[in-house]
């Protein structure tokens, strides 16, 4: 059975990586592995996976004095912050193409992902009781102008609105709820567990919200999309109709990275 595989890597040449691997049911199973060389070998089961990876890929070649691609650049406009992608050099690509060459996963296959999105997206859409309509293959208005000014608590370090615990807590409710649609076949650890630290688990929870997008891409409904090019940067993302037309919307206007002249 196919397979979408959701990878959370530190940008850095070695450390740990999170994995969360979902079929196309929701069944997800979540493990840590030694990176770059472990995740590597576990991969080399699932030459047919999609392959999902938190670290910026394509278009980092064509930044000059911009800490920002497109496709970063058109998140930011619907109020999605990021770090900048210059920070991970050519870590994405070399892993890709490691991916590629050991593991045998076709390029086609492997995709670059923001977890962050993927939280901000779901909380808004939680906030409002609409989880449910995810179970539809057609995607629907489920965000709206107030998506840009709503901040879910954050949960990889504290902020004056809340506690790092707190908001891996509301992030732990999210991914734990059934509209989600993901069956754990490991307990998902919660913040006050004492199974790891929190830094180890909010790389976990990364990993699970990734694999929230790949069960999308799964199932190939309208809530899975990849906006943006290789030249300049492509994204796999949540969207709905509202956030799929300010992206593409961004995108047309600044076609290949610069603004185009308007009539």
């Amino acid at each position: 059975m196919v397979r979408a595989i959701s990878v959370d890597m530190p940008w850095k040449a070695t450390g740990e990586a999170a994995a969360a691997t979902v079929d196309v049911d929701g069944r997800l199973t979540w493990g840590l592995h030694a990176y770059p060389d472990g995740l590597i070998e576990t991969l080399k089961e699932s030459s047919d996976a999609i392959i999902l990876l938190d670290i910026p890929i394509y278009g980092l070649d064509k930044l000059q004095s911009s800490h920002f691609r497109p496709i970063d650049k058109a998140l930011q406009s619907a109020g999605i912050p990021l770090r900048p992608s210059t920070g991970a050099q050519r870590l994405g690509l070399e892993l890709k193409c490691r991916i590629t060459s050991e593991a045998g996963v076709p390029p086609r296959n492997i995709r670059e992902t923001y977890p962050y999105a993927v939280y901000k997206w779901l909380a808004y859409v939680r906030a409002r009781d609409a989880l449910p309509f995810l179970a539809s293959p057609q995607a629907g208005p489920l965000l709206s102008e107030d998506f840009r000014p709503f901040f879910p608590l954050p949960y990889k370090r504290n902020s004056p609105t809340g506690t790092r615990r707190e908001g891996m807590e509301a992030l732990h409710s999210l991914l734990t709820d059934a509209d989600l649609g993901l069956r754990f076949e490991e307990t998902l650890p919660a913040p006050d567990s004492g199974a790891y630290n929190l830094k180890r688990l909010s790389d976990v929870y990364d990993a699970v919200l990734g694999a929230v997008l790949g069960l999308h891409l799964l199932r190939n409904d309208e809530w899975a999309v990849v906006r943006g090019d290789q030249e300049y940067g492509d994204m796999a993302l949540l969207v709905d109709t509202w956030l799929a037309a300010r992206i593409d919307g961004f995108l047309e206007a600044n076609r290949n990275g610069e603004p185009q002249c308007q009539p």
